[in-house]
């Protein structure tokens, strides 16, 4: 929980924040721009059903210029 306070107080502050993590609600936590990875490959994080990674056979939404 300390992390997290000192993370978000450093984003709020103006600094960038990198934050690599598999639980949805860690990112949440520090607010911000998320982009979510699935399978090695940048994807648009509306495309993905929540913390599970998307299907093999599902679309890909990839972000241009990824």
């Amino acid at each position: 929980r300390e992390v997290l306070d000192l993370l978000r107080r450093i984003h709020r502050e103006g600094a960038a924040v990198l934050l690599g993590t598999t639980r949805p609600e860690v990112a949440d936590a520090i607010g911000g721009r998320r982009l979510v990875l699935v399978e090695g490959r940048l994807v648009d994080p509306a495309t993905v059903d929540g913390p599970e990674p998307a299907r093999a056979d599902a679309p890909r939404g990839g972000v241009e210029g990824a």
